[in-house]
């Protein structure tokens, strides 16, 4: 069997197709990389650029990542809201919207260091968006006690329009208000 000589290009008569695909190829490629290289803001070249730009994408994406389930927190809790006005008995936790602890806005509208919230500093610094309060009974909210509201507003990090005057009615009013408002 005899095998085919490769077709040579017209112009070019020591060149087959196939290599010049390959080098067209190649020249896209690198022209693509040297565009691409140029447009990167305080880019600079070799490897601590690559790995500049590829912090620069992490942060973009983990900032992306962090909107996404903000929205989808805030998503659920307009059904959760929904409900919570149809019933107006039993009522759905909202999910965390705030980032963060309240936990000095809890002891700012408390009546002592015995009111505030429960929970150490990680247990209430590694509560994440979208997460939903622990504990969280829907038929007990008209028997909550200040500190149950304390550990609440730790946990949102939101005060619910709570100040540190208002008696445990008031707050509990409050804190129904914020479940069918938000």
């Amino acid at each position: 069997m005899e095998h085919a000589a490769p077709k040579l290009h017209p112009n070019e008569p020591s060149c087959s197709e196939d290599m010049i695909r390959s080098v067209n190829c190649r020249l896209q490629a690198m022209e693509g990389s040297h565009a691409a290289s140029e447009f990167i803001p305080n880019s600079t070249t070799g490897t601590a650029g690559t790995s500049q730009h590829l912090n620069i994408i992490g942060s973009r994406l983990t900032r992306l990542e962090d909107a996404v389930q903000l929205h989808s927190a805030m998503i659920c809790n307009s059904g959760a809201v929904a409900r919570n006005n149809r019933t107006r008995t039993s009522y759905e936790p909202l999910r965390k919207t705030i980032p963060g602890d309240g936990f000095y806005k809890a002891c700012a509208v408390t009546s002592g260091y015995a009111q505030c919230p429960r929970g150490s500093d990680n247990q209430r610094n590694s509560v994440i968006i979208g997460a939903l309060p622990p504990e969280f009974e829907s038929t007990s909210v008209q028997n909550l006690s200040a500190r149950d509201i304390a550990d609440l507003i730790s946990f949102y990090n939101e005060d619910f329009g709570i100040v540190a005057n208002d008696d445990d009615d008031m707050r509990r009013d409050k804190f129904v208000q914020f479940l069918t408002r938000f």
